[in-house]
């Protein structure tokens, strides 16, 4: 049902970058860990949404219980976030390269 209607929507110039963040609950609510993994590669590398699906990611691994994995998604969302809203800044701003390096250590 779900593949139907996503078909639909875009059958009829529906699409959003934020398709993936709907459909990846969707799919929790349906222990779809596949379906949820296809929504993280969907949504990355979109400004503005890569960072909200790693955070979805990082809640995900906490509720299952895996909360060192669920920190790192969350710091990873945020310096993803940091990083997109200073995309055009001086790549020489000393923070913006400390920000650099340490998003690279959490990938």
């Amino acid at each position: 049902m779900k593949a139907k209607a996503t078909a639909q929507a875009r059958a009829h110039n529906v699409d959003s970058p934020w398709f993936p963040l709907l459909l990846y609950n969707v799919d929790f609510l349906q222990h779809d860990a596949a379906g949820m993994a296809r929504q993280v590669g969907d949504a990355t590398g979109k400004p503005g949404v890569d960072d909200q699906i790693l955070f979805l990611e990082s809640e995900t691994t906490a509720y299952n219980g895996e909360f060192a994995k669920s920190r790192k998604l969350t710091r990873r969302a945020a310096y993803s976030d940091f990083l997109s809203l200073w995309k055009n800044a001086d790549p020489d701003v000393p923070l913006l390269k400390q920000a650099k390096v340490e998003f690279a250590k959490l990938k």
